[in-house]
C-alpha cells in the first residue's frame, strides 16, 4: 500500500476530506485525542479549513481517499520559538501496519526541521503501537502525565515524547 500512497500537505479546498476523517479519528480512537467528536462535528467546514490555513497538516492519500493525518505547530513566544508541537494524528484503521504512518511523520517531521530545532507530542500511554513509531523516529519519553484523558470514565496517562533536531 505504501507505494500508492501520495503524501502533501493539506490544503483548505481539502477541508470536507480532513473534516471527515478527524470525525472518523476521534469516533474511533477516543482515547487518543484531547477533543471529541459531538464537539468538532458541530464545526462548520469552514473551521477544519481555517485549521489547514493557519497550520501545517499533511495528509496521506489512496488514491483520492485521505488515509492519514497529522499536523505540526511552531510555538510563537520568543523564549519558545525554538520549540513545536506534533497534534492530531491519526492512520484509518484499513491503512495501519502498511507503513503509511511512518512516512507521513516523516513528512511532517522534514518540514518541522525547516522550522523548529525539537518537536514535542504527547500520545496516550497504552498506544503501543504509536509509542513504537515514534520511538523509531528518535522521540525520546521524558515523561508520563498521570490521568492526562478521561474518556468514557476511564483516565488515561500519556507519555510525553520530544524529538530534538539539534
Amino acid at each position: 500500500m505504501t507505494s500508492d500512497i501520495a503524501i502533501r500537505r493539506l490544503l483548505a479546498a481539502d477541508a470536507e476530506g480532513y473534516r471527515s476523517i478527524r470525525l472518523a479519528a476521534l469516533a474511533d480512537a477516543p482515547e487518543a485525542f484531547g477533543s471529541d467528536v459531538a464537539t468538532e462535528s458541530a464545526s462548520p467546514v469552514d473551521a477544519f479549513a481555517n485549521t489547514l490555513r493557519s497550520g501545517y497538516v499533511a495528509g496521506a492519500f489512496a488514491g483520492e481517499r485521505l488515509v492519514a493525518i497529522a499536523g505540526f505547530r511552531a510555538l510563537e513566544r520568543e523564549k519558545t520559538r525554538h520549540r513545536g508541537d506534533i497534534w492530531g494524528v491519526y492512520v484509518a484503521p484499513e491503512a495501519r501496519g502498511t507503513g503509511v504512518g511512518r512516512r507521513l511523520m516523516e513528512h511532517v517531521l522534514d518540514y518541522a526541521r525547516t522550522q523548529v530545532l525539537q518537536v514535542h507530542l504527547a500520545v496516550t500511554a497504552s498506544n503501543g503501537a504509536a509509542v513504537a513509531l515514534y520511538e523509531h523516529l528518535g522521540f525520546i519519553r521524558y515523561g508520563t502525565e498521570p490521568r492526562a484523558l478521561k474518556v468514557n470514565g476511564r483516565y488515561l496517562d500519556e507519555h510525553l515524547m520530544v524529538l530534538q533536531f539539534s
